[in-house]
């Protein structure tokens, strides 16, 4: 158990306790409660291993959601023509999402880069959601100091201003969870904020 409980520190996934035709003594149990560390135990070694491999399998997908959660995705919209329904104050319009995908609370910046405010409220059809994803067309509201026909117009297309760190994880730890559109547009959305720096 206390083995077990010092490679936690090195691979938490591999912390744990494979008890094959073997009794574990309710103290080794409740030692491994106490540490964390999970005992897997069965007469049947397939079954055991099955069991470990499910568990490992289960922490690192749930490892990956709290992760992803914590980031900022890519997305762009483009502001429909004729949906505009407020002009500032926030700004409330209509949009279609191009790419990705859109969250209320990220931050929208236009094609030069520059910000233009955050997504506060996302409704289709009168009912909020949390997110909207390509292909859907939504109504946005945008907290910020913009104004529809000075800092936007009917037809703009916006992107969620993704961090550049986020852009690198995104990039190097969950490029095979994104989409070839979504790995392109989080090129674009780097090289529009790199070119904002020069």
């Amino acid at each position: 158990v206390i083995e077990a409980s010092l490679t936690k520190k090195e691979d938490r996934f591999l912390a744990a306790i494979i008890a094959f035709n073997v009794k574990v003594t309710e103290e080794a149990r409740e030692l491994a409660r106490e540490y964390g560390v999970p005992v897997f135990e069965g007469n049947i070694i397939y079954r055991v291993v099955e069991d470990f491999a499910k568990w490992y399998h289960e922490m690192h997908e749930r490892e990956k959601r709290q992760t992803l959660e914590k980031l900022i995705l890519p997305g762009a919209i483009r502001i429909l023509p004729g949906y505009v329904f407020r002009r500032s104050n926030p700004v409330i319009v209509g949009v279609e999402v191009l790419e990705g995908r859109i969250r209320r609370g990220v931050p929208l910046m236009r094609e030069d880069g520059r910000k233009i405010g955050e997504i506060m409220q996302i409704q289709e059809h009168g009912k909020p959601l949390n997110e909207a994803e390509k292909g859907m067309a939504v109504a946005i509201s945008i907290r910020g100091k913009v104004m529809v026909g000075r800092q936007i117009d009917e037809g703009d297309v916006l992107y969620v201003d993704v961090p550049l760190d986020h852009i690198d994880i995104l990039l190097s730890k969950f490029k095979e969870d994104l989409s070839e559109g979504e790995v392109e547009l989080l090129k674009k959305i780097r090289r529009i904020k790199i070119k904002m720096r020069s």
